[in-house]
């Protein structure tokens, strides 16, 4: 896993491993919340990664951190993506 989002799947299940800004590597459910677009085919942002659809982002611990597209979006803050030890 390098610098971009890799896509796998396991035990049936559709996983995104990704590595944050230093270096740590996070495995979570391969789906955004907001349109259920592949985040492996996103990008890393920091601490998170990003949808490549509407640029939705999702923190390590599967919080939705924000959607750009809309401010105030009753996502936001809310832990929707499954997340796994790594």
């Amino acid at each position: 896993v390098g610098a971009k989002p890799v896509g796998i799947r396991r035990m049936g299940e559709k996983l995104v491993l990704w590595r944050d800004a230093g270096g740590v590597i996070h495995v979570q459910e391969d789906r955004c919340p907001h349109r259920g677009a592949p985040l492996s085919v996103g990008h890393v942002r920091g601490g998170g990664i990003a949808c490549w659809y509407h640029g939705v982002e999702i923190g390590a611990d599967g919080t939705v951190l924000s959607v750009p597209g809309e401010p105030g979006c009753s996502l936001e803050g809310k832990r929707l993506v499954k997340t796994y030890p790594a």
